[in-house]
């Protein structure tokens, strides 16, 4: 049974060179991975300061955002 000071919750990081998902729990102060998942995407290859993404990159990126599978997935770590 859960208690009042259980939460689950989620995180993604989507930096210049990877997307990373982390699912976790929080329970009694401490946090407790469920899933995570790291794929390697380069959105900021070949990008010159001030200018937009490339479309190539977006199109690299842009598929990474659906990594997580659906159903339970408590416990796997993924990439």
């Amino acid at each position: 049974m859960r208690s009042i000071n259980e939460k689950t919750v989620g995180a993604i990081d989507l930096g210049s060179n990877s997307l990373r998902l982390l699912v976790a729990r929080s329970e009694n102060g401490s946090i407790r991975p469920l899933y995570s998942e790291l794929q390697e995407t380069r959105l900021g290859e070949g990008l010159i300061p001030g200018e937009k993404v490339s479309p190539k990159a977006r199109e690299r990126t842009l598929p990474a955002g659906t990594f997580l599978p659906a159903g339970d997935n408590e416990g796997k770590k993924g990439g």
